[in-house]
């Protein structure tokens, strides 16, 4: 039996859902941010099924963002439980991979002023209490097997919305756990992340998940956010035909106004952001230049101030 807790977060997007399962093994997809009000509604769900948290026998992470992993290391120290994720989410949570550096690098790059640089710092060193400290994980790789009510589950690595999410599949039922990959209502944002000093292709990764996930049969989705659903394929088509348009849109705005920096481009779409969701604005407009640059529509240079620019291809001389 697959239970919703649907627990607040301080975030814009509302409240996680957290997937209790209480047959053997006991457990717990994801577990919501590191806030009193999540601690106390998980307290409250457990409580009210005759449970306690002290009873999770394993906690599965679908991707490390604060509202999915922030209490995973509050519930393991309460339980003792096996805490899964994927390796590249293991170590934002267990190593030392912040890359803060170059990704404040890369921000100045791409034409994001040094006030929103400064907010965005502050706002990343508050969202980090929203972690609790998690010594040592399972590692996870597309594939592995997890048994879940007894039910053999299927590892998806799914790559986009952040580098290391999963999905887990259930074959024989077309169960799927979506984490943030699939979401009725809302796009998932492609954010930016790091590899050293390389920024990953968030956005082609994302696309070519949506590609690998199309292939299955999947009957129910338990998402993220929001209820189930399962018009799976009519989501993904829609999600993919708005990346398609937005990209569209894009490459008309590069061809008439060339060059153009990514924050250039966010200035054209919307006005009045804060500091988080120009980030969030910024890491979709880098989506979109990826796919275009892939498709050989524009290409990037540096400016006279050392800014990545874009222009479309035929005046790139």
């Amino acid at each position: 039996m697959i239970e919703r807790l649907a627990v607040p977060t301080p975030f814009p997007v509302g409240k996680v859902n957290c997937y209790l399962v209480a047959a053997e093994p006991v457990t717990l997809i994801d577990c919501g941010a590191n806030t009193p009000e999540a601690r106390r509604q998980l307290i409250h769900e457990f409580s009210r099924r005759g449970m306690t948290v002290s009873d999770l026998e394993q906690i599965i992470i679908t991707h490390a963002h604060p509202d999915h992993v922030g209490l995973a290391g509050w519930l393991a120290e309460q339980s003792g439980a096996a805490v899964y994720m994927h390796r590249h989410e293991r170590d934002k949570i267990c190593g030392n991979l912040d890359n803060k550096e170059e990704l404040v690098a890369l921000l100045r790059q791409v034409g994001v002023p040094e006030d929103i640089i400064v907010g965005l710092e502050l706002y990343f060193e508050r969202d980090r209490k929203h972690i609790v400290p998690l010594p040592d994980c399972k590692e996870l790789e597309h594939g592995n097997k997890l048994s879940i009510a007894g039910k053999e589950f299927t590892v998806l690595h799914t790559p986009g919305h952040s580098r290391g999410h999963i999905c887990l599949y259930h074959e024989g039922e077309g169960i799927i756990f979506s984490g943030d990959t699939l979401l009725e209502h809302i796009s998932p944002n492609p954010v930016i992340e790091m590899d050293k000093q390389n920024r990953i292709p968030s956005l082609p990764c994302y696309l070519q998940s949506l590609t690998e996930l199309k292939k299955l049969s999947i009957v129910r989705v338990f998402p993220g956010h929001g209820s189930p659903f399962y018009n799976a394929a009519a989501v993904m088509d829609e999600l993919i035909k708005h990346h398609e348009k937005r990209k569209r849109q894009l490459a008309g705005i590069i061809e008439q106004c060339s060059p153009v920096t990514a924050y250039d481009l966010v200035q054209h779409l919307y006005q009045g952001l804060s500091e988080i969701n120009t980030f969030l604005a910024v890491s979709e407009v880098l989506g979109h230049v990826d796919l275009l640059l892939n498709e050989g529509q524009v290409t990037a240079r540096k400016d006279k101030q050392g800014l990545e620019v874009y222009v479309p291809r035929k005046k790139a001389s």
